[in-house]
C-alpha cells in the first residue's frame, strides 16, 4: 500500500491582506494528479483543512470539489479536524462522504471505535489501520484529578492525550489483531518540534508539548499536523510533521514544502519518503538600503505560476518619510510591484511589498 500524509492546508488563509487561495487550488490539483499517477491507496489529512472556523463559500467549494475529484480515483481518504476547524462544519457531511470512502473525524467521538479506520488493500483486506485522532480540545482532556499548579495541570493533560492514543490502539488490536501496521494521526505540539510564526495556539497547555517517547511503541508511524515546518521529531523517521504544503508566512522561507508517502508492505516496517511539492508562489525576504532594495526589485525574475510576495526591510540610519515616498514612486514606475503595507520600526522602517510576475 501507498499512503499519503499531509496536513495544514489552511484553505482561506490571508497573508497581509493577500489571499492564498491560488496556491491552495494549485496544490489540490497537483495532489489529485499525483494520487492518480502514483496509484496511491489512501490519503491522510491531519487537521487544519481551513484557516477559519467559518470558511467562505469559495473555500468550501474548493474543498468539496477536491473531494469529489479525488473520490473518482477510488482512493480512501481520512480527514481529522484541527484547532482551526469547526467540528460541526466538518462533521455535517460525513454521512454523505462515507459511501465515497471518505472518513471525517472532526472531533473526538464518545466511542473510541469510531477513530479506528481500516485502510484496505486492493484485495479488500486491511493492510494498515489508521487511528484518526483529531485535535483534542479541553473537554477531551479534562480529568477528575485536581491540579495545584499549571505544571500539574499540564501533566494531567499530557496523560489524557496519551490515554486517548492507548485506548484507540487497544480497540484496533481487539478488532484486527497485532500484525497489521498502525498509523496514528494527530494534531498537536510534540516536544522538540520547530515552530514558525504562522501557527496559532488555542489551547494554552499545548505550548509545552507532549513527549513523543510516551506514546505507545506499537504504533508504526505518527502522521502529525499543527506545525507548519516539515520535520522529524528528534531523529525519529516514524514521527513526522508533513508541514503545510505551501508557504503561509515569511518565517517559513527556506523550508521546502512536501507531502510524505508511506509504503506499507506485508510483514515489513513502514517506509517513509518525502515528496517535494512544487513552489506555486515565492516568498522573499530582502533587507538593505534603499539603493540595494531597488536593485533587488529590478533584477528579480519570477518563475513561479503565481505572483511572488516579498517582505522588504529598508534599513536607514533613521526613519525618513522620504524613503517611504521613494518606495511609492518605485512601485508606481515599475508596474510589477504592488505595495502591501508599511510597518515602521524605530530606526528600521519596514516596508512590505508584493512582486507580480
Amino acid at each position: 500500500m501507498k499512503i499519503i500524509h499531509t496536513a495544514d492546508w489552511h484553505i482561506g488563509k490571508v497573508l497581509h491582506k493577500q489571499e492564498l487561495n491560488g496556491e491552495a487550488e494549485l496544490f489540490l490539483e497537483w495532489l489529485n494528479e499525483f494520487i492518480t499517477r502514483e496509484e496511491i491507496d489512501a490519503l491522510l489529512v491531519s487537521g487544519d483543512i481551513f484557516d477559519l472556523a467559518n470558511p467562505a463559500h469559495k473555500d468550501l467549494s474548493l474543498y468539496y470539489q477536491f473531494l469529489h475529484n479525488v473520490s473518482r480515483t477510488g482512493i480512501q481518504v481520512v480527514i481529522t479536524g484541527g484547532n482551526h476547524d469547526s467540528v460541526s462544519l466538518l462533521q455535517t457531511t460525513q454521512s454523505l462522504l462515507k459511501p465515497m470512502q471518505i472518513h471525517v473525524v472532526a472531533g473526538m467521538p464518545e466511542d473510541v471505535k469510531n477513530v479506528v479506520i481500516p485502510l484496505c488493500r486492493k484485495n479488500g483486506k486491511p493492510g494498515c489501520i489508521a487511528l484518526a485522532i483529531p485535535y483534542l480540545r479541553d473537554k477531551d482532556l479534562r480529568t477528575a484529578e485536581s491540579a495545584d499548579n499549571q505544571q500539574d495541570k499540564w501533566l494531567n493533560y499530557a496523560a489524557a492525550i496519551r490515554n486517548h492514543y492507548s485506548a484507540a490502539l487497544r480497540k484496533a488490536q481487539e478488532e484486527y489483531g497485532n500484525e497489521i501496521p498502525v498509523i496514528a494521526m494527530g494534531h498537536l505540539f510534540v516536544q522538540g518540534a520547530l515552530t514558525s510564526d504562522s501557527e496559532r495556539e488555542i489551547h494554552v497547555g499545548t505550548l509545552q508539548g507532549v513527549d513523543g517517547s510516551h506514546f505507545p511503541g506499537e504504533i508504526g508511524y505518527f502522521a502529525l499536523g499543527h506545525i507548519h515546518k516539515p520535520q522529524r521529531i528528534g531523529k525519529n523517521d516514524a514521527m513526522r510533521y508533513s508541514g503545510s504544503p505551501y508557504y503561509l508566512d515569511f518565517s517559513e522561507v527556506g523550508f521546502e514544502k512536501q507531502i510524505l508517502v508511506i509504503e506499507c508492505h506485508e510483514g515489513k516496517a513502514l517506509q517513509v519518503q518525502s515528496v517535494p511539492v512544487p513552489c506555486f508562489r515565492k516568498l522573499l525576504r530582502w533587507q538593505g538600503r534603499l539603493a540595494e532594495i531597488r536593485n533587488q526589485i529590478s533584477t528579480f525574475a519570477n518563475d513561479a505560476p503565481l505572483q511572488a510576495f516579498a517582505e522588504v526591510h529598508v534599513t536607514e540610519k533613521k526613519f525618513d518619510a522620504q524613503v517611504i515616498a521613494e518606495m511609492d514612486d518605485m512601485a508606481n514606475q515599475k508596474n510589477e510591484c504592488v505595495k502591501i503595507k508599511y510597518k515602521p520600526i524605530i530606526g528600521k522602517p519596514t516596508v512590505q511589498w508584493t512582486i507580480k510576475s
